[in-house]
């Protein structure tokens, strides 16, 4: 199912039949920041047509502007992920680091350059507020689109 039709599917199941969805990036939501600053919003991290993950939160400027486009690995488990997916190109490039904090410095470039290439969609909409709706309706998208970081 593509994407768009499971965003109409999923909403529409769980009673959310006016909501807007935006297609955005990393640099794109930072700079349009009042947009999304405490807003609930379901976002889903995409590239070409693969669907990398999915997840909600009751602020997205904090989550995913903040914690997973800047990859800050222990605030999120989509960046946690995201280290796990690129962790091949991470020991390939570490041995080279002798200190932790520049390993940490690499880890979070590496990941942070691989987020930066990646398309976000974000369901906002006020009802979203409520915890319940926002959970139902990522794990319905996360039945319907299978993301590679969540299987």
């Amino acid at each position: 199912m593509d994407l768009h039709k499971a965003v109409s599917v999923c909403c529409n199941k769980y009673g959310l039949f006016s909501f807007n969805l935006k297609r955005t990036s990393c640099k794109e939501l930072t700079k349009n920041r009042t947009q999304y600053n405490h807003k609930p919003g379901i976002y889903i991290f995409t590239r070409n047509n693969e669907v990398f993950y999915i997840g909600s939160t009751s602020d997205v400027l904090r989550r995913v502007g903040k914690e997973n486009c800047q990859a800050q690995i222990a605030a999120s488990e989509c960046s946690f992920r995201f280290m796990l997916y690129l962790l091949d190109k991470i020991c390939n490039e570490i041995k080279e680091e002798n200190s932790i904090k520049a390993k940490e410095r690499l880890v979070k470039n590496i990941v942070r350059n691989f987020m930066n290439k990646l398309t976000i969609y974000i369901i906002l909409s006020d009802v979203l507020r409520e915890r319940r709706i926002r959970t139902d309706i990522e794990e319905c998208l996360i039945n319907y689109l299978k993301p590679i970081l969540q299987q």
